[in-house]
């Protein structure tokens, strides 16, 4: 009610002055790859036991309606991700037919979404920047204006993240 909005798990973390995210789920995800991989190596004609401990119902929600509104005769409305002019992808209501995406007129962001939506399109700018151009400057500025990083960890996870090597990995 006070954006005006439906909150996501972001508004949750970040409406009481946030609080550091706690790891886990890109570990877990890289963890279930290597797995993936192990698994796909030792039997490469056998689907891998470990697909099945995550959870994909996007798939079904998602993916599969849009390869058949792709394919029907009449456009179908569906949610996707689309990248603007600007360069930043978006969730947009979409007609979606035959051979064709069109991006639906987007409606008015309420007030109290607007700050929250331009902090997190800061972030993400700040982000491919340092994915076009990896340096400690651009590692910095990323997770400073990340909302859910706290300022007080910025200098030392640049720090770790060019001693240990993990920046020039991705270069």
């Amino acid at each position: 009610r006070e954006l005006g909005a439906i909150p996501t798990k972001y508004h949750a973390l970040l409406a009481n002055g946030g609080a550091p995210v706690a790891a886990g789920r890109a570990a877990v995800l890289a963890a279930l790859r290597r797995r993936l991989f192990e698994e796909l190596r030792a039997a490469p004609e056998q689907l891998p036991p470990s697909l099945g401990e995550r959870v994909t119902d996007w798939y079904e929600e998602a993916v599969v309606p849009g390869l058949v509104a792709s394919a029907a005769a009449a456009p179908v409305r569906l949610v996707l991700d689309l990248v603007d002019a600007d360069g930043l992808a978006r969730e947009r209501c979409v007609s979606v037919g035959r051979n064709a995406v069109e991006a639906l007129p987007a409606p008015a962001v309420p007030a109290g979404v607007r700050p929250w939506l331009a902090r997190f399109e800061a972030h993400e700018r700040r982000v491919l920047e340092l994915l076009r151009a990896p340096s400690p400057d651009h590692l910095a500025a990323a997770l400073a204006s990340d909302p859910t990083c706290p300022d007080s960890i910025v200098e030392r996870a640049v720090e770790i993240l060019v001693r240990d090597g993990s920046l020039e990995e991705h270069q």
